[in-house]
């Protein structure tokens, strides 16, 4: 997948780009796993609905479909994406 950035993404991650690399920066995958562990640990006090759980991962998977769809890596979103995916 593409890594789509805007001239600010650009000039920040030219600062930081000896720091982090696309190669060491954690999966979709990975990232869903630990927002898995996150939900179940701390929604409601690890005692949420199962309709809630559904809530949070079919929004999350919405999510993660428009970061798809527009080019975007998750772990590389800034502020601004998430603006624009919150207009939709």
């Amino acid at each position: 997948m593409a890594i789509r950035r805007s001239k600010e993404d650009r000039r920040f991650n030219s600062r930081v780009a000896s720091t982090a690399t696309v190669s060491t920066l954690p999966t979709v995958k990975a990232m869903r796993d630990c927002f898995e562990r996150y939900l179940n640990l701390t929604i409601a006090d690890g005692n949420a609905s199962v309709d809630t759980i559904k809530t949070y991962r079919n929004r999350t998977a919405q999510f993660t479909s428009w970061c798809k769809e527009q080019e975007l890596y998750p772990a590389l979103i800034t502020q601004k994406n998430i603006i624009e995916y919150r207009k939709l």
